[in-house]
């Protein structure tokens, strides 16, 4: 038994979790025993545990798993025995009719009556060995396996399950590539009520997991394409947004606000991630991202030089934000920067930029940082039914296209290249209150007809 580690227990009861983290409780002797009993266990191994909540839909195992009884077919080969043969035989690729908790190896697959289920692990190992019938080493993997972000494993994740699911229903085997099983997974989705976008992320899924088909790649097959071809015309994609708010409607709020030392710390958070967001008509993302190291203070202008990898990210290419002071330090983007770096300093647990705004001060994630942009617009009256935080970069950048800035200004500032239709194709839309045709025509002194 291994000593001196810390563990993480995720307990989706709360009573549960204040007996251990509390080292016991006055409300029942049976749960104060137990508590007792856990951590004289750890105390004489060294252990450090801790718990926290988990919701029960989440922890969907545990809690099925707690109502079985043993199982006396559930084992697991000793770990020595395991390893002798692995030095003899090499490494298996995957371990077949395991549980989560009695696999060996890196790569299992689960028996569950008639189904069978893969996890995470399968998806990446089966990504890593696609195509080459190669049993690749861990580090290799890992190595393949950073080609994708955590996102996109994510998503991965969740398509390979529902594939599986729906291979399971006609009793076919999901980790052979066939193209007929996988047009039928497709057309499974659009009768659902998927869109194009949803059914076209389910194929590039397919395509990196599944491996190759004649000589090519399931996404790249000639029947998959022209699929997706005809789903593009049956239920083509549309755009989030047909128009933007205007920012002056923002702006004109932020002014009235108090002076930037009179607001609380919440306050001031959400105004700063509102002034940058529309100074510079970045990602949220990029906010979550920038640390304090990374920013450096001129006269008339701060720049941030954002090391971290972005979601445009190019290797070998940072992203460099340009901050301009403005004379009303109401909505001046620096002087509310400068004041919440004075107002962070002594309470901050990170160098992140943007920290919680209560205790224990750490770093503020990018769904906490939406959340601020998103009550910025609803305290400016901008309805957030219909507009999100991703829209201060639709709003900004139409804005500033709109009074005439260039191109290619615009470009730098939201990270995008020259030659890139982003924001013509999605970003690029007129600003709501943009009602000049009939305002001009309503406003007119003569109207057909007044003669008579």
């Amino acid at each position: 038994m291994r000593s001196g580690i810390r563990i993480l227990l995720r307990i989706d009861s709360v009573t549960a979790i204040a007996y251990i983290n509390k080292y016991g409780g006055c409300r029942s002797d049976v749960n104060l025993n137990v508590a007792r009993e856990i951590w004289c266990w750890c105390e004489e191994r060294n252990i450090l545990l801790y718990s926290t909540y988990i919701n029960t839909k989440d922890n969907y195992e545990a809690d099925a798993a707690s109502r079985l009884s043993t199982d006396s077919t559930d084992f697991t080969l000793d770990i020595q025995s395991y390893e002798k043969i692995v030095a003899t035989f090499g490494q298996p690729q995957i371990d077949l009719f395991a549980s989560w908790n009695r696999h060996c190896g890196g790569s299992f697959m689960e028996y569950t009556g008639m189904e069978t289920s893969f996890t995470s692990n399968h998806v990446t190992s089966s990504c890593c060995n696609f195509g080459s019938g190669l049993s690749l080493s861990s580090e290799i993997r890992s190595i393949l396996q950073a080609s994708c972000s955590q996102s996109t494993w994510k998503q991965y994740e969740s398509v390979y399950k529902s594939y599986q699911k729906f291979c399971v229903s006609l009793n076919q085997n999901p980790m052979l590539p066939n193209i007929n099983l996988v047009l039928q997974y497709l057309n499974y989705l659009y009768k659902d009520g998927k869109g194009y976008v949803s059914i076209n992320a389910a194929r590039s899924a397919l395509s990196t997991l599944l491996g190759s088909v004649d000589g090519t790649t399931i996404g790249s097959h000639p029947l998959v394409t022209r699929f997706l071809k005809g789903i593009s015309r049956l239920r083509p994609p549309s755009c989030k947004y047909s128009i933007t708010w205007d920012p002056q409607i923002v702006l004109d709020y932020i002014s009235k606000l108090e002076s930037n030392d009179m607001l609380s710390l919440r306050a001031l958070s959400v105004k700063l991630v509102s002034l940058i967001l529309l100074c510079t008509g970045q990602r949220v993302q990029t906010l979550a991202n920038i640390k304090i190291s990374e920013i450096q203070a001129e006269s008339s202008v701060v720049f941030i030089l954002v090391e971290s990898r972005l979601k445009t990210s190019k290797p070998g290419k940072g992203l460099t934000i340009r901050l301009p002071r403005f004379d009303d330090v109401n909505i001046c983007v620096v002087n509310c920067l400068q004041v919440y770096l004075q107002r962070t300093s002594a309470i901050r647990k990170s160098q992140h930029l943007f920290i919680q705004s209560v205790a224990p001060f750490e770093k503020a994630s990018s769904q906490t940082i939406s959340k601020w942009a998103s009550e910025m617009l609803k305290l400016a009256g901008i309805n957030t039914n219909m507009f999100t935080a991703h829209s201060y970069r639709h709003a900004a950048t139409s804005k500033a296209a709109g009074l005439g800035v260039s191109l290619d200004s615009i470009y730098k500032a939201a990270g995008w290249t020259n030659r890139s239709n982003v924001f013509r194709k999605f970003y690029n839309r007129p600003l709501c209150n943009n009602l000049e045709f009939a305002q001009r025509v309503f406003d007119g002194k003569c109207t057909e007809g007044s003669d008579k």
